[in-house]
């Protein structure tokens, strides 16, 4: 009779061990999960890092087209014209502004650039990001806005161009993302671009509700408000330049708005068409022989308080 051959019985590991070798399969598994959750974040990093770029290149359009506004009376215009306009779009892809922009709220690409006129007889810079995969930003400007042909522009404008619904709207910057659906580039034609309601103006949106996989713009505007609330205070002091003449000559300031309104006709040459007697934009009152206060129309939360003696100009309220 054979002797079967002993069958050996598995060996037991003590607890100890076979807690550490569930420790090691746990982080096996933790250490593959962590790769794969790095492999999406490194394959989203770009898209991220060129979200937050983009937004930055855009804000920073932003600050340069509000400067170009509150700079215009005394750099940009060549007829007189008040502070506050803006550049016409770039329409033929060629980087310039094409003006004059006669369309209603015309809507193109942003100049790359704008060509001063003399004596600077320079160019200034705007952005030209992503001008290189053609997606440079589209730039649509409120009809009273736009520098040519230019209107009676104070603080008082109301526009039609809307974002999201709400009014208040001077410009827009959209910056259009890669190529959705059927859009062919290169192209002039915005809705190549741009989807939704941005392909034209004047009511712009950030987002599409019933099917956000078909937008990828990104959108930022310049409101009226930010655009005269640094302008009221040039403003204030071209008034004041003007009282302070007129209380050399009368030993006063004046005492009434219609004293007032005969007084401001030398504060700038852009000030009487746009802020003078007529317009209505303007309300004075004094206070005293040294003292008067002043405010304007549509930006109402800022007023000033002019002192002849010493002389001052103190603002009450920091937006419009």
């Amino acid at each position: 009779m054979k002797t079967l051959p002993r069958v050996r019985a598995p060996i037991a590991l003590p607890k100890q061990q076979r807690g550490v070798v569930l420790l090691a399969f746990f982080l096996v598994l933790f250490l593959v999960g962590a790769g794969a959750i790095i492999s999406v974040l490194d394959n989203n990093t770009p898209r991220l890092r060129n979200s937050t770029d983009t937004m930055a290149a855009l804000r920073q359009a932003k600050e340069s087209l509000i400067a170009y506004a509150v700079l215009y009376a005394e750099n940009y215009s060549v007829s007189g014209d008040a502070p506050g306009y803006l550049p016409c779009p770039d329409t033929n892809g060629n980087g310039l502004e094409n003006a004059p922009c006669n369309s209603a709220n015309p809507l193109g690409r942003l100049p790359t650039s704008i060509v001063l006129p003399a004596p600077l007889n320079s160019t200034m810079p705007l952005s030209n990001y992503n001008n290189d995969v053609d997606e440079q930003f589209w730039y649509s400007v409120a009809n009273n806005f736009k520098r040519d042909p230019a209107g009676i522009l104070n603080t008082a404008a109301v526009t039609t161009m809307t974002l999201d619904g709400q009014g208040g709207i001077a410009a827009v910057l959209i910056a259009p993302g890669p190529i959705m659906g059927g859009q062919a580039r290169p192209s002039n034609s915005s809705n190549r671009y741009l989807e939704d309601s941005n392909t034209s103006s004047p009511d712009f949106v950030t987002r599409d509700l019933i099917d956000p996989d078909k937008f990828n713009d990104r959108v930022l505007a310049i409101t009226v408000d930010e655009i005269f609330t640094p302008i009221v205070r040039i403003l204030a002091d071209k008034v004041k330049a003007a009282l302070d003449a007129y209380h050399v000559a009368n030993a006063r300031y004046p005492l009434t708005q219609v004293e007032f309104n005969g007084s401001i006709a030398p504060a700038a040459p852009w000030f009487t068409g746009s802020y003078g007697p007529g317009v209505g934009v303007v309300t004075y009152a004094w206070i005293s022989d040294d003292r008067a206060s002043l405010s304007f129309a549509g930006c109402d939360n800022i007023s000033f308080q002019l002192d002849f003696n010493p002389s001052a100009t103190v603002q009450t309220g920091s937006r419009c």
